[in-house]
């Protein structure tokens, strides 16, 4: 007669009701399902009894001002159980003087790294004279820091973490989809007439497009080379080393939109086919509650 196991299958975040005297209630549920081992032993009590569900009083794992209100168990089979936690806060009141009345706090600076260059301003690969591609040339590139700052009543860890290393999906704070990236996530819990809220902030880099679109601001671009092109034989198609003489070529070789080699003009620069790819997900920011 026990529990074998127990699945949390829906998690709601909270919701408010005001009072016609302008109280508020905060509340929030659970449901879980719970299997036990013996379909004749086992019974509500010993849901009720077990150290790995909540039970009524206890405070909500997240939301720390909510506690448990009341807990509904039903028989869904012969060994199926669902559980149902309801949570709920004691009224209160909004303050005006509240945290959590405050504006959103915005601050900006400059990020800027070196990094590794392999075209010109008008997007030619750099070259020797004799139109040798040059390694080794690096450059600054700088973006722009947003730190955004919010009190939050309550913080739910699991939804601002998958907005981390993500891109913008849409318009956010004046910038075009694809211009923003959230670095960092930081929250810090604060008490305010010893309710408890969250001091969150998010830090965003906006990225000015280099040859290329504001959508894809932060893919990764790479020049299209390589040692191997392909080649026609016979009807198909193959991917060989390229070979100078005889022999296998000693730095790569340009490479067009369809893989193979671009054909050396000494009369004129050579050109490049860049590739994109993209590398981080979007997300609509504006869901953080900014």
């Amino acid at each position: 007669m026990a529990i074998v196991y127990i699945d949390l299958t829906f998690n709601t975040g909270v919701s408010t009701q005001v009072d016609d005297k302008g109280y508020i209630t905060a509340t929030a549920r659970q449901e879980y399902n719970v299997f036990c081992n013996d379909s004749d032993g086992d019974s509500e009590a010993t849901l009720r009894n077990s150290g790995s569900l909540p039970k009524e009083k206890s405070q909500h794992p997240l939301f720390a001002y909510l506690f448990c209100d009341s807990v509904d168990i039903q028989r869904a089979g012969p060994r199926h159980y669902t559980y149902t936690v309801s949570y709920k806060s004691a009224p209160y009141k909004d303050n005006p003087e509240s945290p959590l009345a405050e504006p959103v706090q915005i601050s900006y600076f400059t990020i800027t790294n070196e990094g590794g260059c392999e075209e010109d301003i008008n997007g030619k690969p750099i070259t020797t004279k004799t139109g040798e591609l040059v390694y080794g040339v690096t450059r600054s590139y700088s973006d722009l820091g947003i730190r955004l700052t919010k009190n939050f009543a309550t913080f739910d860890p699991p939804s601002f973490y998958l907005f981390i290393n993500c891109v913008n999906s849409d318009t956010y704070f004046g910038f075009p989809p694809g211009t923003l990236f959230i670095n960092s996530i930081s929250a810090d819990e604060q008490f305010f007439d010893e309710l408890p809220y969250w001091k969150v902030t998010v830090e965003i880099h906006a990225r000015k497009p280099y040859q290329t679109t504001n959508e894809k601001a932060w893919y990764v671009r790479y020049r299209h080379q390589g040692f191997r092109a392909f080649v026609d034989i016979g009807g198909t198609t193959e991917a060989l080393k390229v070979t100078r003489g005889g022999e296998p070529v000693s730095s790569p070789v340009l490479l067009d939109e369809d893989g193979y080699e671009i054909p050396e003009d000494p009369n004129s620069d050579p050109t490049a086919i860049w590739l994109e790819r993209k590398i981080y997900e979007t997300r609509n920011f504006a869901d953080m509650g900014f």
